[in-house]
């Protein structure tokens, strides 16, 4: 999972969102779960924007995925990555590995590569079917989960999470990260808590309606909720109590996950 605190909602580029009709007057046209995930660093769900206007061109119509990055001077940028016809791989990746990706016969490749200022950086790069490109993601940048449905992970397996790793707890949950998901990860459950500390907060993340991992179907009824994880949603509940809004979570609707604080 990448921070959940990356932006706030002054940070939403309210001009650029305006220029394609999500946001009119108050009003930001973005459901939820992408608004989320603009916040948290991640990439949307493929959204429809309209009344674009680039290099001299109007286009009524547009599917893309929308995220937010800061420039060099930490102002937050918005970036639309709209739906290509052809993928291009980026050079250091072979083109063994890039039709490993695009045939999902891998779903994740782990390199080191060299940054543009010649320093190594560490990378995970995956496939966006969606949209038909090839998404990289500095390791360095991800925050793995210290508790997952009330379950401490290791060291090891913290590691093995940044590093696009499958990653299991003691109630048969299965998780790893992705970037070509606007929740940031993908399990073999449908639901799930994932807890980390920043500044002394341990920060709750309520996850709804998670994509399954590649092999897996979705296998709540044949691990049924155990004690760690029910007193890891009792925690979640009261600290819902505390907070002002709740979220409305609505069945069969794709639900967005949901941050929530508490000091320590």
């Amino acid at each position: 999972m990448l921070n959940p605190q990356s932006f706030s909602e002054k940070d939403l580029p309210l001009k650029s969102l305006a220029a394609v009709d999500l946001v009119q007057g108050d009003l930001i046209f973005l459901e939820p779960t992408d608004k989320n995930a603009l916040l948290g660093g991640r990439r949307t769900r493929l959204v429809e924007l309209r009344n674009l206007e680039f290099a001299e061109m109007k286009i009524a119509s547009l599917q893309a995925k929308l995220s937010l990055i800061r420039n060099q001077q930490g102002v937050p940028v918005l970036l639309i990555s709209p739906v290509y016809l052809q993928s291009t791989g980026p050079n250091h990746l072979s083109k063994e590995e890039m039709n490993l990706l695009e045939s999902r016969r891998q779903l994740v490749i782990e390199k080191q590569v060299t940054a543009i200022d010649g320093s190594p950086k560490h990378v995970l790069i995956e496939y966006d079917r969606e949209t038909n490109q090839f998404l990289e993601t500095d390791v360095n940048d991800l925050i793995a989960p210290e508790k997952v449905n009330g379950y401490q992970l290791s060291k090891e397996q913290q590691e093995d999470y940044k590093r696009g790793k499958i990653i299991e707890i003691p109630d048969s949950t299965r998780l790893q990260f992705t970037a070509t998901d606007s929740q940031g990860m993908r399990a073999n459950k449908m639901e799930l808590i994932a807890t980390i500390t920043i500044n002394g907060q341990e920060i709750y993340n309520s996850f709804y309606n998670l994509k399954t991992l590649r092999d897996y179907s979705h296998d709540y009824q044949e691990h049924p909720p155990t004690n760690a994880y029910l007193n890891a949603l009792a925690n979640l509940q009261t600290i819902e109590m505390e907070q002002p809004i709740v979220p409305d979570i609505q069945p069969d609707v794709e639900t967005p996950s949901n941050t929530y604080h508490r000091s320590r």
